[in-house]
């Protein structure tokens, strides 16, 4: 699942930066309800230093963009494959002058979540896709507890890597804070979702209810998210106020670009987030973020 977030300081997409300088991005998202039934723990790091690109594509092409900058009450299609193709159309021959991505490693990375849960983040060496994009990313799912996690204490650690007195990694660090409440669904198109499954009419709004948090924080944010059936990266976004209810046209769908044509099949889900900035050593001033979430969603099939 693409990476959402609303930032506690600015956000990452600016180019305010100018063509070079660094981004970083933590993230824990737990997910009830998948497609397939189960429930997961998601994590994800990237630690970025990027030179001859604004901030905006760098993080387009090393994994970092996510639909924190969607403005509040409105909705857009969120496609990290086309994002990219139209970051390197409009970089055009930028990759043989002096555009360079290196994703620094910052050791064997773990998240806890109360007493419930682990996550541990090994490093991966990026994809050899793109001349200029280097380094290691980090990531990790695992099942979910049975327990609830609402406000759950995380702490992140991080013990550093080889190289870090030169630059050429992360020093040691740590991080905390608290997962949003879960995500709980009410009703979608005026359905039980805890049956499983959802029908809606192919050409009327559907309506989706939550228990909205009455003590939600200023960064915090809510992102109802529509996707294609079998599971697919790109999903129109929704940036919503925590109020408990937003509807959206059924025919929102045929934005999809691999929409699941044979049956209509969607997925529905509610995104909750919080964040908090991250301090970094070696990465300066850095835009860095701390993003815990919680998302429930159901299947949907439009007739």
């Amino acid at each position: 699942m693409p990476l959402a977030a609303c930032a506690g300081g600015a956000p990452l997409s600016p180019d305010a930066q100018g063509p070079g300088g660094t981004l970083a991005r933590v993230q824990l998202v737990t997910t009830r309800s998948l497609p397939d039934g189960t429930a997961q723990a998601e994590a994800e790091a990237r630690f970025l230093r990027y030179t001859g690109v604004g901030a905006a594509d760098a993080a387009t092409l090393s994994g970092l963009a996510s639909p924190d900058t969607i403005p509040g009450g409105s909705c857009a299609l969120f496609d990290p494959t086309a994002s990219v193709d139209a970051a390197l159309a409009k970089l055009g021959g930028a990759g043989e002058g002096g555009l360079d991505l290196e994703l620094l490693a910052a050791g064997p990375l773990s998240f806890r979540v109360g007493g419930a849960l682990g996550v541990e983040l090994a490093a991966q060496r990026t994809p050899d896709l793109l001349p200029f994009l280097s380094g290691v990313e980090y990531g990790s799912r695992v099942p979910m507890p049975a327990d609830p996690l609402d406000n759950a204490d995380v702490t992140f650690a991080a013990p550093g890597a080889p190289g870090a007195d030169s630059g050429d990694a992360l020093g040691p660090f740590g991080a905390s804070g608290t997962l949003p409440p879960d995500v709980r669904l009410v009703s979608v198109a005026g359905d039980d979702p805890t049956a499983g499954s959802v029908v809606a009419p192919a050409g009327s709004w559907i309506e989706v209810r939550w228990q909205p948090d009455a003590a939600a924080l200023p960064s915090d944010a809510v992102y109802v998210e529509l996707r294609a059936l079998p599971q697919s990266a790109a999903e129109l976004v929704c940036r919503v106020a925590d109020s408990g209810e937003f509807q959206f046209p059924a025919a929102s769908a045929s934005q999809l670009p691999d929409r699941a044509q044979a049956d209509g099949s969607v997925w529905i889900a509610v995104l909750r987030t919080r964040t908090t900035p991250l301090t970094l050593p070696g990465l300066g001033s850095s835009a860095s973020e701390l993003v815990l979430g919680s998302r429930e969603g159901v299947p949907v099939t439009l007739q």
